[in-house]
């Protein structure tokens, strides 16, 4: 008995131990890996508005099941031009991240696939290709935007995502 409690003394003790330095790890590491996602957020804003604008989050009110995980004006010259909307949503494999950015005129602005490694490649990976992406090239927001055949599952759940990110642009801000 006195061999099995000297054990349980000593796994609770290296236990312990372990939590602590996990614990110590995750509290040098959180700020590093949080400038790196920050860093890529503006990496993807710039990809759709280029440079000489400035983006600040934006503070709205979103619904409990939506797409929408962020949103960020975009200012230009002291004004606001438009709006980029990050999204998440389900897609065939796993979920997929993109941002959509939408001009004060009601035009898109572009897109940006920014996480779908978990979509079957050829397939679902598709949203990334220009086939997909061109439709937002500077098109009306009112034109809507078309799945990708053979992709289906993926390309609807991103258009479900636009789609949303219209709705709330067409309720907010136009």
């Amino acid at each position: 008995m006195g061999k099995i409690l000297k054990l349980a003394v000593f796994l609770a003790v290296i236990s312990g131990l372990s939590g602590l330095m996990l614990s110590y790890v995750n509290d040098l590491t959180a700020p590093i890996i949080e400038q790196q996602q920050i860093a890529a957020v503006q990496e993807s804003l710039s990809v759709l508005y280029g440079e000489g604008e400035t983006f600040e989050p934006v503070d709205a009110e979103l619904p409990e099941e939506t797409a929408i995980t962020s949103i960020y004006s975009v200012n230009k010259d002291g004004a606001v031009a438009g709006y980029v909307y990050q999204c998440a949503v389900q897609g065939y494999g796993d979920e997929v991240t993109f941002m959509v950015g939408i001009n004060t005129d009601g035009t898109y602005q572009g897109f940006v696939p920014i996480n779908y490694s978990g979509e079957t490649s050829g397939f679902g990976s598709r949203i990334a290709d220009s086939e997909f992406t061109s439709q937002f090239d500077a098109s009306s927001i009112d034109d809507g935007v078309d799945t990708l055949s053979g992709a289906t599952i993926t390309s609807g759940a991103v258009v479900d995502g636009v789609n949303e990110a219209v709705e709330h642009f067409n309720a907010n801000y136009r």
